[in-house]
């Protein structure tokens, strides 16, 4: 076996709610060279940010059995990861520093003061909230065909007092799936979380230290977070995409984390009961005896997010809400906070940057990195083995790298075989570095592993043993933009039995409202016929409208922002091309792989007006927000994929030109693009642009 590594109450509290079925952008390119310069596209990217982390201990594949801990923890731990369940005889704590010392017996996670889960899940007056029982008990065998062949379809919707619209879809009707009514608990006690949301005790002790902002009295959440824990806690997929980058972003993760614990503890005390059982039975009662609480490998969770940053935080939470009395030890703490803590050598300086763009990229913002998290009776281990952990934390690169591909020299996806709860955090900022990345581990994702690695097959649940783990698992989707990308997913890769569950608010006013100054804008609306053919219908679009006027009038200082690079490849060499042979209007580019000296020159350039126009990707300008002087015309190739980029750009016309009143702007977008158009214009202004006849749409902003 290889090691890898990684660097209720009495009213039901939920909601039986329209998700939308959304596709994956393509865009096709018609000259060689454009194929050419994306193939390199894909080929850079896939390896963008493995350099830097090369020589990291945490990134590589096999776990450093150097470290002054590592040795005795893996050599003692080798029984417990056979049998996936808590070490029984005795304990270790490990402090930051890697020494071990045997620390005094203690009450283990879920027992006698942890109600539901001191063994089997009891039967209550509540039973109709206990939405883990009710999950894993259900037994979808006859449906799981029709659910991989039919489509998502709403069945319900409804309204909350935060999160506003909330629709139900599922892809067939199980009967005695439980549906649950549109109430929400008056409170957010700790009884009543406990009762009604089956959460164990010590995590609602040590909730309320965490959650200290929120926690008054005995009401232990805020009102956004008592409305998504009621979702998640439901075992429905779930997809979120209001996620503000600033404040409320760390309150989901918190509630997340809450979510991802509870399910680990009540898993983990099944098995310590079983296992306590069948230590007390003879050798005949023990092969009669049948106890199907395990998959065929241990990792359970598995949370992908963008930077080391955003892994600090969740981590700590987690620590945190697993801390149990003073002899709670952590094994390779001190490393983790070393290696995932801030880079003292990067530039702090980010005051003068959107407040949400210093929310994204505060703290360490590599991208490349995965850790495994092991539960043990009173500690927990970082950098355990993949085949050692219950909690798997890593970036899109991360798992991507550790995965592999068939017909590289290292592929293997087994430790993934019976996830059970996936969630995916800052799923905006994927679609800004690698969107490939996560569609190749949703690939990869309970997929019957090729080895047994010696599980006991006797312990081993019938749906994993049926290859039916994707019927189970919970997949959540936390982003602060909507997009087809994301809806794809669901679409694609998510087959929960239990629905899909999608909150999706969109502004009634848009970004536009944030423009300072007066500007005129207009919108046009292309036709396609499908999806794929926009790109080419764009293209068409504006080589024989828009550029040929400007070729016309020989105009300077414009802008053209391009969300999809393909779509920049192929623009730029069409206008290459141009001016090769005389006709075309002279250009510089900033893109994703602009050198420093590269965009000085662009931007020297474009000032002094001696380029006409400048080229600007939408994924160079997220992670670097560099402001363009001298813009007076902006041309919209796509709509942002992020709406307040919308103004951001709009507003460096009026910081350029003074009053703005000279400047002009353009737009393109067509009925695929609802949910871009709605963050910008608003809802309302939305539908009528798309249900009008007129292909020209255009607004003044006012100061």
């Amino acid at each position: 076996m290889s090691d890898l590594s990684s660097s209720e109450d009495e009213e039901n509290p939920y909601s039986s709610l329209v998700s939308m079925v959304g596709s994956q952008n393509k865009a096709d390119s018609s000259d060689s060279e454009t194929d050419d310069e994306i193939q390199q596209h894909k080929r850079r990217k896939l390896a963008s940010s493995s350099k830097s982390t090369t020589n990291n201990a945490s990134s590589t594949l096999v776990v450093d059995s150097a470290s002054s801990s590592g040795e005795d923890l893996d050599s003692e731990s080798e029984e417990d990861d056979k049998n996936d369940c808590l070490r029984d005889d005795e304990d270790l704590e490990i402090d930051g520093e890697g020494d071990v010392e045997q620390i005094p017996e203690v009450q283990i996670y879920g027992d006698s003061d942890d109600d539901d889960c001191n063994g089997e899940e009891k039967s209550t007056a509540n039973d109709k909230t206990n939405y883990y029982k009710r999950h894993l008990e259900a037994n979808v065998t006859e449906y799981t065909g029709s659910m991989e062949t039919s489509k998502l379809q709403v069945k319900h919707s409804m309204e909350w007092s935060i999160m506003e619209k909330i629709t139900y879809s599922s892809r067939v009707t199980i009967p005695g799936t439980y549906v649950p009514s549109k109430a929400l608990p008056k409170r957010s006690t700790a009884d009543e979380f406990r009762s009604v949301y089956h959460i164990k005790k010590i995590l609602i002790d040590n909730w309320s230290k965490i959650n200290i902002d929120f926690c008054k009295g005995d009401v232990l959440f805020s009102p956004l977070q008592r409305e998504f824990f009621t979702l998640i806690n439901s075992y429905c997929d779930v997809s979120y995409t209001n996620v503000v980058a600033s404040g409320r972003n760390m309150d989901i993760k918190k509630a997340y984390c809450l979510h991802v614990a509870n399910h680990l503890l009540r898993c983990r005390a099944k098995v310590l009961l079983h296992n306590a059982r069948l230590k007390n039975m003879t050798p005949e009662q023990s092969e009669q005896a049948e106890y199907r609480d395990q998959g065929i490998t241990r990792p359970r969770i598995l949370i992908l997010v963008p930077f080391r940053s955003a892994a600090l935080e969740v981590v700590d939470t987690l620590l945190k809400l697993l801390q149990r009395g003073s002899n709670f030890g952590v094994g390779e703490k001190k490393r983790f906070f070393e290696e995932f803590g801030s880079d003292p050598d990067k530039d702090t300086s980010l005051s003068e940057k959107p407040e949400d763009f210093q929310d994204i990229f505060k703290g360490n913002t590599d991208e490349h990195f995965r850790i495994g998290i092991g539960l043990l009776r009173n500690s927990i281990r970082l950098y355990t083995p993949f085949y050692a952990s219950d909690i798997i934390i890593s970036s899109p690169l991360g798992m991507r790298s550790v995965i592999g591909a068939v017909g590289e020299k290292h592929y293997e996806h087994d430790f993934l075989s019976s996830i059970e709860m996936m969630i995916l955090d800052q799923t905006d900022v994927f679609m800004m570095q690698n969107w490939e990345h996560v569609l190749h581990n949703f690939n990869h994702i309970n997929i019957t592993p090729k080895d047994s690695h010696d599980v006991d097959f006797s312990r081993v649940r019938n749906i994993s043993l049926d290859s039916q783990n994707k019927f189970y698992r919970q997949s959540i989707v936390l982003s602060s933009v909507g997009a087809p990308q994301i809806q794809s997913l669901f679409n694609k890769f998510c087959f929960n039995h239990q629905g899909l569950l999608t909150v999706d608010l969109c502004s009634e006013k848009g970004s536009i409202c944030a423009i300072a100054k007066q500007l005129p804008q207009v919108f046009h609306k292309l036709t396609p016929d499908t999806l794929v053919d926009s790109a080419e219908v764009r293209f068409k679009f504006f080589v024989d409208r828009i550029y040929k006027q400007y070729k016309e009038s020989k105009m300077k200082h414009i802008v053209v922002f391009i969300p999809q690079y393909f779509d920049f490849v192929r623009l730029r060499n069409y206008m290459r091309r141009e001016w090769k042979e005389g006709s075309g209007l002279s250009f510089s580019h900033i893109s994703d792989y602009s050198t420093t000296t590269d965009v000085g020159k662009a931007k020297r350039k474009f000032y002094t007006g001696k380029c006409h126009i400048l080229l600007y990707t939408e994924r160079y300008y997220f992670y670097n927000r560099t402001k363009i002087r001298g813009m007076k015309n902006l041309v919209f190739y796509e709509l942002p994929t992020f709406p307040h980029f919308y103004p951001e750009l709009c507003n460096m016309m009026r910081d350029s030109e003074g009053s703005g009143t000279s400047a002009s702007l353009i737009a393109f977008y067509t009925k695929y693009d609802f949910r871009k158009l709605s963050a910008i214009v608003g809802m309302a202004r939305a539908r009528e642009m798309l249900s009008s006849a007129k292909a020209v749409h255009m607004f003044v902003s006012n100061s």
